[in-house]
């Protein structure tokens, strides 16, 4: 079980979470790293002409608590896109990622055997990518509820 997700926020206009839009990832290296806010774990914001799309890791407790100051302000939209992400389909805002590296860190850091284990049985056994196989054969490789440092 997986100690966090990736969850799309989907917002009219240039709104977007101000008190925690700081730089969650290492220009760089382009990797995730820890994030002073409690259970947030990256963030990212794109930005169109009419909608802000911005990209959180964390839990769905913490996502609900950050996204409470916009109920009434602006219309906005939480998909959890984890599962989009594992089976390697296409999401809301998918184009504007220009560095897919994010989206693989993501899955090394935060994904677990069984969550492979589960894209086996919904997508089949050809469905496996080299991070998957990576996930798999780490013998090491704790749950990832258990995991306290990020794998980078």
């Amino acid at each position: 079980m997986r100690n966090a997700s990736m969850y799309l926020l989907i917002t009219n206009g240039l709104y977007c979470l101000d008190n925690i839009t700081s730089k969650k990832i290492d220009i760089q290296t382009n990797r995730l790293i820890p994030d002073a806010y409690e259970n947030v774990y990256f963030i990212n914001v794109k930005v169109t002409d009419t909608i802000t799309y911005t990209y959180v890791i964390s839990d769905e407790g913490t996502m609900q608590n950050l996204c409470d100051p916009l109920k009434g302000i602006v219309k906005y939209e939480i998909k959890n896109i984890t599962l989009d992400i594992i089976d390697n389909k296409e999401f809301d805002g998918s184009h504007l990622i220009e560095n897919k590296k994010f989206l693989e860190d993501f899955r090394l850091q935060f994904l677990d055997v069984d969550d492979i284990l589960e894209k086996i049985t919904r997508c089949g056994p050809n469905s496996l990518d080299d991070i998957d196989k990576i996930i798999l054969n780490d013998k090491n490789r704790k749950p990832a509820i258990c995991r306290i440092d990020p794998i980078l």
